[in-house]
């Protein structure tokens, strides 16, 4: 799908270092990129290919042992993103459930509609709003002054933002807790253990966002609160890639799995074209997200170059 001309397409970390390696060097793996990053230039540089990115993809790049390489990604990532970037899982999933409540629609476009983490604009003049189009002028003092920073002292700014050894325990933090939602996940009766797990996890994050959108009955009801999940883009993909992920009793969880899995629960929904990690992209089509989210899954960055 084209809105206004404009593609929205999602790359993984390791589709940006792609990117990365071959504008440092354009013989990178034989020259294999060097057109298609050449073309995703001049298509970032006329916005009409849009690629949010997270500032998990920021710090992610912050932990990279060769330091010379962190920063050359970090500008890649600033510049060909245009200062688009991907909203939390949470976040969207939030507004999701908010729209939902008001019986109003939640755009393919949502990802360059504009909310409280997500923002356009050249030379950093950024605009930030809520979905219905609120100005919202605390969020955008706080990140003009975040990219006025990066923009005057380069990539390397990005530490005075995220902290390694920070970063480093969240990922253990993150880790364990997916250790544990396996064990609960695969206590269940076998019956109805995929059903069982998505009315409880949809249950456990609505409380934990503190909503009040829907009255009682709506959310102790499991036959409602099924056909509210339903019209939920994120938590359907969300919920789809965890299932499968613990499912498997015998496979070992990685920490990647835990990032992946957010990122790709708001691209498969929101973006054109979703290029990432084969296994991923495989699980994905098996489960047929791209088909129900109107998606293009792709494994390979040079599949750009058929748009």
């Amino acid at each position: 799908m084209i809105v206004n001309g404009k593609h929205i397409i999602y790359l993984d970390q390791n589709k940006w270092s792609d990117i990365m390696k071959s504008i440092d060097n354009p013989m990178y793996q034989d020259g294999k990129y060097l057109a298609v990053v050449q073309k995703i230039i001049e298509k970032s540089k006329k916005h009409e290919w849009i690629f949010p990115v997270s500032y998990t993809h920021f710090a992610e790049t912050l932990i990279w042992k060769n330091v010379n390489n962190s920063y050359k990604l970090g500008n890649t990532l600033d510049a060909i993103s245009n200062k688009y970037t991907m909203p939390h899982f949470y976040e969207v999933l939030k507004d999701e459930i908010i729209r939902i409540a008001q019986g109003k629609e939640m755009l393919k476009t949502y990802l360059i509609q504009g909310d409280p983490f997500a923002f356009t604009g050249s030379e950093l003049l950024m605009t930030f709003e809520d979905y219905d189009g609120n100005r919202l002028p605390e969020v955008e003092k706080e990140f003009q002054e975040f990219f006025n920073h990066l923009n005057i002292y380069g990539s390397s700014a990005i530490s005075d933002y995220f902290d390694r050894n920070e970063i480093e325990q969240n990922n253990e933090a993150i880790f364990k807790a997916m250790e544990h939602e396996k064990i609960w996940y695969l206590s269940l009766p076998e019956k109805n253990r995929a059903l069982q797990y998505k009315l409880q996890s949809f249950k456990d994050l609505y409380a934990a966002m503190g909503l009040s959108v829907f009255n009682d009955e709506m959310i102790t009801c499991d036959k409602k609160i099924l056909s509210i999940i339903e019209q939920i883009s994120s938590f359907d993909v969300h919920i789809s890639l965890k299932i499968n992920l613990y499912q498997n009793k015998e496979g070992r969880i990685d920490i990647n799995d835990y990032k992946d899995i957010l990122f790709l629960s708001v691209a498969i929904p929101y973006c054109d074209v979703v290029i990432a990690e084969r296994t991923w992209i495989n699980i994905a089509k098996s489960l047929n997200l791209n088909t129900k989210h109107n998606a293009i899954l792709e494994k390979d960055l040079n599949y750009l170059m058929k748009l």
